[in-house]
């Protein structure tokens, strides 16, 4: 799997959750290096970034500009977003699938993956217990 280095930014809390389980749920995650490959913003990311909205129309934030960007140099085929099923947004990544999917990037939350193992497809990244 592949992520913008920049992930770790903005991966701080889980509904507003930020507690200790939390944080060390993502420290987990992102320092899991055979799981995670970091994608650094390099020149490319960075002009590609820029040119998904001014050549493509993508009209993404800054930090989902470089999330999709950094995917493409990567070489992914699928970008598994938790923006939400009900997040279809004009500025959210699930709202311009349409026009992401065509520069060979298919767009899906992780529950509706073709390219991961069944045993990662879940409602939730990170369930959190409630006990």
């Amino acid at each position: 799997m592949f992520t913008s280095s920049l992930t770790t930014v903005e991966c701080t809390s889980i509904e507003g959750d930020s507690t200790s389980q939390v944080q060390e749920a993502f420290s987990k995650l992102f320092s899991a290096g055979n799981l995670i490959v970091p994608v650094q913003p390099t020149h490319a990311v960075r002009e590609l970034a820029t040119a998904l909205k001014w050549r493509h129309g993508i009209n993404l934030s800054p930090m989902d500009s470089i999330q999709v960007a950094s995917a493409l140099i990567a070489g992914a085929k699928e970008f598994i977003t938790t923006d939400g099923a009900d997040n279809l947004k004009s500025k959210t990544i699930l709202g311009n699938a349409y026009l992401i999917e065509p520069l060979g990037l298919r767009v899906t939350l992780a529950t509706g993956t073709q390219e991961l193992p069944s045993e990662y497809r879940m409602e939730e990244l990170f369930p959190i217990n409630s006990n």
